[in-house]
């Protein structure tokens, strides 16, 4: 391609570098330009690498800095709907920058630089979409391999070579995938929602106790009138079935603890017995609470919905089976903030190889219940969200589905296998 503004053909596919289809690159400031000092509480967003995750934009680890900063910074600059390429760390990801808090103009930290879509020759969309490949992310990972730190940097980004068809049929490709990722997106907004819902019902009966009007001291501090405490291993059973070399299973599914964060399932494996790891020993059933016993801060904990007859566990995973109350009742008391940070305390003070704790701790930890013999608080409570339960197993299954499908069609319409 002789300049940028030559047009692509209908018919045919071009190579091309991301400098000759943008209409503006911009690379991240000097060390020297923005440092530390030059951050503020509020101001124009500062766009860090570690924003982004799984080709995603995540507004945490918030940065800000001055107008007069941002002026003094021009080479700096990125705007909404600009490609955004971390550039050490996590190279091979991508995002597509949305407005941030009503700023659509932002300022890149020291590890980005982004580059902006020249739309009269090549669809955004259709560009990210390419740089969501895996294969793409692996070479791009590649080319910094034998780095101390793995580094994608801003002459690599400009001149990097990608084959893009006609714009008629980039577009055509890109809304295939926009469609599948906005159900996606819809059906993990569906279950924020429901979750949302059961923990502020949660909240309101067992936390904030909204209702009681009479309450007595305990060792706790004060709880509800005629309510107990209790230690976790009373109301409930510990890691209660194993499987072994003798197991009539020819194959299982498979969790570890990478498989699952913050009751929300990514991954589970299918495996012949004979390829099982060894940790793969424990048996669930529906209803069981996992909750791995490593580095408790990152929240690797779920509850099992409605599982095949085969699913075993790692023994990272402390497996808890609710006895005398509701499971969702258990699983939300023992998987709070506070309980959270409990164990993440404990399991900083063991000395071993990493942050972790035996599973005698949650079991001998002290809880506040209602009466367990006359409990209707409990029951009331699994009968309001055993519905809402089985809603988000469905649309996790869906949305399983349907990322499977996204994946499997990507490389396929990206490289023209599947005519549009």
């Amino acid at each position: 391609m002789k300049s940028k503004q030559k047009s692509i053909s209908k018919n045919k596919r071009h190579l091309v570098t991301i400098d000759q289809i943008s209409k503006k690159t911009s690379d991240a400031p000097f060390g020297t330009q923005l440092k530390s000092k030059d951050y503020a509480e509020s101001g124009i967003p500062v766009i860090q690498g570690r924003n982004i995750k799984e080709n995603k934009f995540h507004w945490n680890n918030k940065k800000y800095t001055s107008k007069e900063k941002f002026d003094s910074l021009p080479r700096s600059h990125c705007s909404k709907g600009d490609l955004i390429f971390p550039k050490i760390g996590t190279i091979g990801n991508v995002c597509i920058l949305p407005s941030i808090e009503g700023n659509e103009q932002c300022i890149l930290s020291t590890n980005s630089m982004s580059c902006s879509i020249n739309e009269k020759l090549a669809d955004p969309n259709y560009i990210y979409y390419y740089f969501c490949q895996k294969k793409i992310h692996d070479y791009i990972n590649s080319t910094s391999r034998g780095s101390t730190q793995p580094i994608f940097n801003y002459g690599m980004l400009k001149a990097f070579s990608i084959e893009i068809p006609s714009l008629e049929i980039q577009l055509k490709v890109s809304k295939i995938l926009q469609e599948l990722d906005s159900k996606i997106e819809n059906l993990q907004n569906q279950n924020k929602i429901l979750e949302q819902m059961a923990q502020t019902i949660f909240k309101s009966w067992f936390v904030d106790f909204d209702g009681v009007t009479e309450f007595e001291d305990s060792e706790l501090g004060e709880i509800p009138k005629g309510w107990n405490v209790k230690r976790v291993k009373e109301i409930a059973e510990f890691n209660p079935e194993n499987i072994g070399k003798d197991s009539i299973f020819s194959e299982i599914y498979y969790l570890d603890t990478s498989s699952v964060t913050e009751g929300k399932l990514t991954d589970i494996q299918r495996l012949a017995k004979n390829d099982a790891p060894s940790r793969a020993k424990r048996l669930v059933k529906k209803n069981d609470i996992l909750i791995s016993t490593v580095r408790p801060n990152l929240k690797h904990y779920y509850f099992i919905k409605n599982p095949r007859e085969n699913l075993v566990v790692s023994t990272g995973f402390v497996v808890v089976r609710s006895k005398k109350i509701s499971p969702f009742h258990l699983y939300y008391l023992i998987t709070s903030d506070s309980f959270t940070e409990y164990l993440t305390g404990v399991a900083d003070s063991h000395t071993s190889a990493y942050p972790s704790f035996p599973s005698e701790i949650i079991e001998n930890t002290k809880i506040c219940l209602p009466d367990i013999e006359s409990d209707s608080i409990s029951s009331s409570f699994n009968k309001i969200l055993n519905p809402m339960f089985e809603k988000l197993e469905y649309n996790e299954n869906q949305i399983r589905s349907l990322t499977k499908t996204r994946d499997a069609l990507l490389p396929k319409l990206m490289s023209g296998e599947i005519r549009v």
